[in-house]
């Protein structure tokens, strides 16, 4: 459950219920069976994880994104023994 209290973490019903819910969202993914009071420190992370998927939305737009490949060596042989895959974002 998330809660927000008047007039401190809104003046408005919208307000009120934007911030129950940027509440009740941190709860479900701290558990279930939780009660999370807001705090504007879940706004600015709330805020923090849209803009970052704006970002990538317009990356993928805009052809910013590109697959890398770098080889996974072995250091005693030297011999390549895998590879990771990077999603790289190119502003």
């Amino acid at each position: 459950m998330g809660v927000s209290i008047y007039p401190h973490d809104g003046a408005s019903a919208i307000e009120l219920i934007q911030a129950a819910d940027v509440a009740m969202y941190h709860a479900k993914a701290a558990g279930r069976n939780d009660v999370h009071f807001f705090s504007l420190a879940m706004r600015r992370t709330s805020e923090a994880a849209q803009e970052l998927e704006a970002g990538i939305r317009g990356a993928s737009e805009k052809d910013q994104l590109f697959l890398a490949f770098p080889p996974r060596v072995c250091l005693r042989p030297g011999t390549i023994v895998g590879a990771d895959s990077l999603l790289r974002w190119r502003p």
